[in-house]
């Protein structure tokens, strides 16, 4: 059975409808991620409405759009997601709620801290901005990664958010060291431009080493490269991965794969809120990945997943309807792949 090994941060998600004037009083940047205290995130839920809390943080999110497509088309995949939470009925939720959505959770339980959580504040034209604690998910360690699970996965799945503290960088670095070691296939997302700029010199030397497959959508991809023009930033996104997928927003997507690009249009969408939506592409595009399809037919794929999570909110995918996700035409690869 394909597989896929997840390493990110578990987070509760919370929704906040906010206006911009809100969002400039609490300081913050419309449109960015924000680590924070938990006393900001308790002011915030105070002075705001939740609408929705839900399992979330990027790759957990990623994790659960590969499980409910695996289900849902009755190909399966295992998924298994890698982080820390604290000793906590909240750490307990979210590994419940992983196993409904058909995801193996290895959430490393560590004493004293607090399960994480996010807020996104989402703004009326459904610009979302985060407010992330981060909580137990900084006490994750090298030797909290499964050997033996990495190197059996076709896939390793990082996002950039790993990388906002030291420990968790030697995470991902004991995660990579196996899974090529065992010639398996590493994919980064490297998830907000904001983050970008923090860790661009350090980027800049990890994925030309280790990764295979390289997710961004343009600003992402524009501040690592630090090039303007879509073809221009993958072109030069290029020289860092052999595979590089641009998510260009209402246009869809451009992939460039050993040398070829191709163009992939979005898919038809109702926008009410856009939490999640790289993560559901990216799920969309490993999935198709696995069941062997080639770059246009993930992206594709991507693209369908990810108009469906930005009509309904949150990163909600039990509110979706496989035959809208899929249409009738969609065909799958009959084998699985590490290879795309």
């Amino acid at each position: 059975m394909p597989s896929v090994f997840i390493i990110c941060n578990p987070l509760r998600d919370t929704i906040v409808p906010s206006e911009y004037a809100q969002i400039e009083k609490w300081g913050i940047i419309p449109g960015s991620m924000n680590l924070v205290e938990s006393s900001f995130i308790e002011r915030i839920e105070k002075e705001g409405t939740i609408w929705a809390v839900a399992p979330g943080g990027s790759g957990a999110n990623t994790a659960r759009g590969i499980g409910w497509l695996a289900m849902k088309t009755a190909h399966p995949v295992d998924v298994y997601f890698l982080g820390a939470v604290g000793n906590d009925q909240e750490g307990e939720t979210l590994d419940h709620l992983l196993k409904d959505a058909g995801v193996h959770p290895l959430l490393a339980r560590k004493n004293g801290s607090r399960t994480g959580t996010s807020l996104v504040l989402v703004t009326p034209d459904h610009e979302r901005t985060m407010c992330t604690y981060l909580g137990a998910c900084r006490e994750l360690r090298a030797e909290d990664v499964p050997e033996a699970t990495v190197k059996q996965a076709d896939m390793l799945y990082v996002t950039g958010y790993n990388w906002d503290t030291p420990n968790q960088r030697e995470v991902v670095n004991r995660a990579a060291g196996i899974a090529r070691g065992a010639g398996r296939m590493i994919c980064l997302d490297v998830s907000d431009p904001f983050l970008v700029h923090r860790y661009r010199d350090q980027l800049l030397q990890w994925i030309p080493r280790w990764v295979d497959l390289l997710f961004g959508n343009r600003d992402e991809l524009a501040a690592l490269t630090e090039t303007e023009g879509d073809r221009e930033i993958l072109k030069k996104a290029a020289s860092l991965a052999p595979v590089v997928v641009m998510k260009t927003g209402k246009e869809g997507c451009l992939i460039s794969a050993r040398g070829e690009v191709v163009q992939v249009p979005a898919a038809k969408a109702r926008v009410k809120d856009t939490t999640g939506a790289g993560d559901a592409f990216a799920a969309g595009y490993l999935f198709a990945s696995l069941r062997g399809n080639p770059p246009f037919k993930c992206g594709e794929l991507a693209n369908r997943l990810a108009g469906g999570i930005v009509s309904v909110f949150g990163c909600d995918y039990s509110k979706l309807e496989v035959s809208e996700v899929l249409g009738d035409s969609f065909e799958w690869g009959t084998r699985h792949s590490s290879n795309v």
